[in-house]
């Protein structure tokens, strides 16, 4: 019996980077709240970004953000993952070398860039919605390191960066592709996957009582975690071949696997 439900939010439960949580996303997950079935978003944002999706359901929910770097209980950060301060100072300087990446720090409720680009700060701020400060010199930011993220207007080209960066910090960093030009950086093995066998373990889940949506390098670890994984139906073919099943709506595939509960 399915107790816990966690989603990805980008190309998963929200079409589109800018896009709200749907109206009758948010009644569902009421219902799920109702019968007793926790919804727990997993995802690369920010925590407060994702907060402000859910809107009058936000602090009902638990988290997982930042890629698995922040899981938040009742409202409450009860484990971080943060990365080494000489390794983020290497990324740091690695990057500023490199003029087409705009760099985001992540805080827990702040984020730190520094824009090589007037489009990439004009992108944070509206498309990503990210609240954030820029940052002349990111070495000397007021919180510790936990996850730093580089953006490319490169898709084309996207696999062989990931692969460049994912060589430069082999055994070192955790790189993964975010979707949409972001490559995100964190401490050595932290992935979603980790975060959420973490909360299964802690907070009493069993894999067969979880079914998790994903769409995205950034969610095999999490979909492999878990007995009910849905991949959706864009995501790469490789991920799917190792799915449970696939999707192109994560709202209908839960009507149709809790509707026995749901009423």
């Amino acid at each position: 019996m399915i107790r816990l439900v966690c989603s990805d939010l980008d190309g998963t439960l929200l079409p589109t980077t800018d896009a709200d949580v749907a109206p009758e996303d948010l009644a569902l997950i009421g219902r799920m709240r109702e019968a007793g079935i926790r919804f727990m978003p997993v995802s690369g944002r920010q925590y407060r970004l994702m907060r402000e999706l859910f809107r009058d359901e936000a602090g009902r929910l638990d988290y997982i953000a930042e890629n698995g770097c922040l899981v938040i209980h009742d409202g409450e950060i009860v484990r971080r993952e943060t990365m080494p301060r000489e390794s983020a100072l290497r990324l740091i300087a690695e990057a500023s070398a490199r003029p087409e990446y705009g760099i985001l720090v992540s805080g827990v409720e702040h984020a730190y860039i520094k824009a090589s680009t007037p489009a990439f700060a004009a992108m944070c701020r509206d498309f990503c919605r990210v609240r954030f400060s820029l940052w002349d010199d990111l070495t000397t930011i007021p919180e510790p390191y936990f996850k730093i993220s580089l953006w490319v207007d490169d898709i084309p080209h996207i696999t062989e960066r990931l692969s460049a960066w994912r060589e430069l910090f082999a055994g070192e960093l955790t790189v993964v592709y975010g979707g949409n030009g972001w490559i995100d950086f964190s401490a050595l093995g932290t992935t979603k996957g980790k975060a959420l066998t973490w909360y299964m373990e802690t907070y009493g889940y069993q894999p067969s009582e979880v079914a998790m949506f994903g769409d995205n390098d950034n969610d095999e670890t999490a979909l492999a975690a878990v007995t009910y994984s849905y991949a959706m139906a864009q995501a790469p073919e490789t991920l799917k071949s190792r799915c449970f099943g696939t999707t192109d709506s994560v709202g209908r595939t839960l009507k149709t696997l809790l509707a026995d509960r749901l009423g």
